[in-house]
């Protein structure tokens, strides 16, 4: 994006309705995120199988990797994207387009900034 935009929802339903979809749009994110460090947490815990046999060492390292690419566009899409502030945490507010951070923030942390 280009220019600052701010969106501001003055309507009660309509808010109902963005905070709802920003909960269950957040819910999803924690269960991908969920699965995919439990993952990674039992293949740490075969590190010292890896070792023994070098046969699997090459294909599980890889899934690791792969699980930790994964996690990172996983964390970089939630941060960029209009769901929650980055700064305060914060889902149910009105948010702001920070130009210098390219983030979504929300419109209290914006003048926090400036």
């Amino acid at each position: 994006m280009k220019k600052e935009r701010t969106i501001c929802i003055k309507n009660p339903s309509l808010l109902r309705i963005r905070n709802e979809c920003r909960n269950l749009l957040f819910a999803v994110y924690s269960s991908r995120m969920n699965k995919l460090l439990e993952e990674q947490r039992v293949l740490q815990s075969f590190e010292a199988f890896w070792d023994d046999h070098h046969d699997l060492y090459e294909e599980l390292h890889q899934r690791y990797q792969e699980l930790s690419k994964n996690e990172g566009d996983l964390r970089y899409a939630l941060k960029t994207s209009i769901i929650y502030c980055p700064i305060c945490g914060q889902i149910d507010r009105d948010m702001s387009f920070f130009i210098p951070t390219g983030e979504w923030v929300c419109i209290h942390c914006k003048l926090n900034l400036k």
